[in-house]
């Protein structure tokens, strides 16, 4: 098929526009793609490369979805919406791994039914994923009315991959060829891999936005994911909260501003009653003033004359960075994969 491709195939199966509630299907998309792309070069790999080269071909993988804007781009690897956080490496691994399995066990019984029972011969591709998502809807729903859209990527996020790799009971016979990008890995396993910086990113949440200094200093450019020694870069998931924190803030602080500023145009037509409500909610909407900037290293003087070790700062500086994944909140339905 002239210029199939993954980007291709993903654009015409979401007809060009992308929706929030799409973002874990994409997010299959991309993990099963970039497993494709990888099949061939895992047996010259560490298992903790593998992980890195996967993380960093879905980011390349997402870069040419170009039915996304930047924004939506961020937020498809992040691990729930809800937390912001960015999907581990691990567990992008272990998601991966799975999709095929689930592919077999969760749709192409349903497909096979179909067969069996006459209904699926002469249909086209779409027609058969029509009568699937249709048949489940009901079954599930126990409501006989046509699907809405969201049916199927709130209850099937997996759903995507059959559209664009499968045709009946089987991979597409005329299936675009996978092309794996360049990605350099580290020899040595990093010390902490759920902090390590994905492509060269810094204080971005989902590691899309390169950081220009990282990018020149390891050799990195455009099109291409670089994974630099972590030894060298002085980054610490401390920073990276605190940077998200502070984009966070700064966003709230411009979206109380533009609404304040749209008030004003109301000036006349609502009364003044209601207009001084407005911006009392506003204003209770202002994220809090973030705490003085303290120096690391030896504390200040404390009220009663004590001293603060600056080896002791620095351990509970360490303690409160650390993140214990049974303390995160819960997954909600993020963690079901089908």
């Amino acid at each position: 098929m002239e210029g199939d491709s993954f980007a291709t195939r993903a654009r015409n199966a979401i007809n060009g526009k992308y929706e929030s509630c799409m973002r874990r299907s994409i997010q299959s998309i991309v993990l099963f793609e970039a497993g494709r792309c990888l099949a061939s070069r895992y047996g010259q790999l560490r298992p903790f490369q593998r992980k890195i080269a996967l993380y960093g071909t879905v980011l390349e993988l997402l870069n040419t979805l170009d039915f996304l804007t930047d924004e939506q781009r961020s937020h498809i690897m992040l691990r729930t919406q809800a937390s912001g956080e960015r999907l581990p490496m691990d567990l992008a691994w272990r998601r991966m791994k799975v999709l095929d399995k689930e592919i077999k066990t969760a749709i192409l019984p349903k497909v096979k039914g179909l067969f069996e029972g006459g209904l699926g011969e002469g249909k086209t591709h779409d027609e058969i994923c029509e009568m699937v998502l249709q048949s489940d809807y009901e079954t599930v729903t126990e409501k006989t009315g046509t699907y809405p859209q969201t049916f199927e990527y709130n209850h099937y996020n997996i759903f995507l991959i059959y559209r664009i790799y499968y045709r009946g009971m089987d991979l597409d016979p005329d299936l675009f060829a996978p092309v794996a990008p360049y990605i350099e890995v580290p020899q040595q396993k990093p010390a902490n891999m759920r902090d390590y910086p994905v492509g060269g990113l810094v204080g971005d949440i989902s590691g899309i936005v390169p950081s220009p200094r990282v990018a020149r200093a390891s050799g990195g450019g455009r099109g291409v994911a670089s994974f630099p020694n972590i030894s060298n870069m002085n980054i610490s998931y401390n920073m990276q909260q605190t940077l998200m924190e502070e984009n966070k803030r700064r966003a709230m602080l411009k979206e109380v501003k533009d609404h304040t500023e749209l008030l004003k145009e109301f000036e006349g037509i609502i009364s003044d009653e209601e207009l001084q409500n407005r911006k009392r909610a506003l204003y209770e909407a202002l994220p809090p003033v973030p705490p003085p900037f303290q120096r690391g290293g030896k504390g200040r003087k404390s009220g009663d004359g004590g001293h603060r070790h600056g080896k002791k700062a620095k351990a509970s500086e360490a303690a409160a960075s650390v993140v214990d994944d049974s303390a995160l909140p819960a997954m909600d339905d993020d963690e079901s994969w089908v």
